[in-house]
This record gives C-alpha cells, sequence and structure tokens, in this order.
C-alpha cells in the first residue's frame, strides 16, 4: 500500500505530465491534424517524468496511479483521444501493463523500460479501437501514420524511461524528497 506522501507525490507528477501533454501535445495535434503527434513532442518529458515516479516510489501500482490519475485528467480533452469515459480504461490499462512487466523484472531498470515501451505501443493501439468502438470517424492520417506512430512511440518510451532513470539515479536518488518516498520495508 502506498502511503500518504508516496500518493501526494506521484498525483503532483501525473498533473505535471498532464498540463505538459495538454499544452504541447494538443497544440501539435491541432497544428498538424494527425492525432497522437503531440505525443511525440511530449513524449519524452512526460515519459521521464512518469519514470522518475516509478523509480522514485518502488512500489506496484505506482505505474497504474500515474496512468490512471493522467487519464482521469484527460477525460474532458483531446489528450488520449476523443472526451470519453474510456480513457480511464486505456490510463487502467497503461499503468497495469507497465507496473506488471516492471514486476516480472523484479523492478530493474529493463523492466521499467521494456514497460515503458510496450505501454507506449499500447496506447497507439488503445486510441485507435477507441475510436472504432465509438464511431468515431477516424482521419485518414491516423490509419496511413499508425505504424509510424507505434514505432515512434516505442522509441519516445525506450528513450523517455531510459532519461527519468539516468535522472533519478544521477541526480535525484539520494535527494532527501527521494528518501522520504522509501517506505520501511524498502530499507
Amino acid at each position: 500500500m502506498l502511503t500518504i506522501r508516496q500518493n501526494l507525490f506521484l498525483s503532483t507528477l501525473s498533473a505535471i505530465s498532464f498540463g505538459i501533454a495538454f499544452v504541447v501535445g494538443g497544440s501539435i495535434n491541432k497544428f498538424t491534424g494527425v492525432p497522437l503527434t503531440g505525443g511525440i513532442a511530449n513524449g519524452i518529458i512526460v515519459g521521464a517524468l512518469m519514470t522518475i515516479g516509478v523509480k522514485s516510489v518502488n512500489r506496484f501500482g505506482s505505474g497504474t496511479l500515474i496512468w490512471l490519475l493522467f487519464s482521469t485528467f484527460a477525460l474532458q480533452t483531446n489528450t488520449l483521444g476523443p472526451p470519453h469515459l474510456s480513457k480511464i480504461l486505456i490510463g487502467l490499462s497503461v499503468g497495469l501493463l507497465w507496473d506488471t512487466i516492471i514486476h516480472l523484472f523484479h523492478r530493474r531498470n529493463i523492466g521499467i523500460v521494456l514497460g515503458s515501451m510496450v505501454g507506449s505501443a499500447f496506447i497507439v493501439f488503445s486510441i485507435y479501437f477507441q475510436n472504432i468502438i465509438l464511431q468515431i470517424e477516424l482521419s485518414g492520417n491516423f490509419q496511413k501514420w499508425m505504424l509510424p506512430l507505434i514505432l515512434i512511440n516505442i522509441s519516445l518510451g525506450c528513450t523517455s524511461s531510459l532519461l527519468g532513470i539516468f535522472i533519478y539515479d544521477k541526480h535525484l536518488k539520494t535527494t532527501p524528497l527521494a528518501m522520504s518516498l522509501v517506505s520501511r520495508q524498502d530499507e
């Protein structure tokens, strides 16, 4: 179970991540007219922040909480697809995938990177199927760019998680904030 401090920390990172995704990503999506292209621009920063959260709160469920909150913040926006409650399922699925892969790799960095890559690819599929299920007309651009977007998202997942791991391990791991997030069971 996560402590109040850990929940607050992850909630704050999720809110900051959403703010970046909404402002930067939304602007780019509007300009290009291709869904998910905004995620390319903000994916590295948002992914690194989320990775720092998962590294800081070394518990199963930390990735799920970050993604669940992120998708909840995104409900009434075009971030993660059109406004709809199904975004919560997307966030829950991505977070559980990430947490499960991290757990399978015993919380080693390789699990964080692979989980981020799988989660990033899953987002593209999720938004595609969300639009089909909701009977929302997909632009021809989305279908044309789906495979490149999946490959780009996989590479962004890898890059962003590696950046987050680097920042955490080299600059944040020994800070008082990071130390206060480690529960007694982890010591």
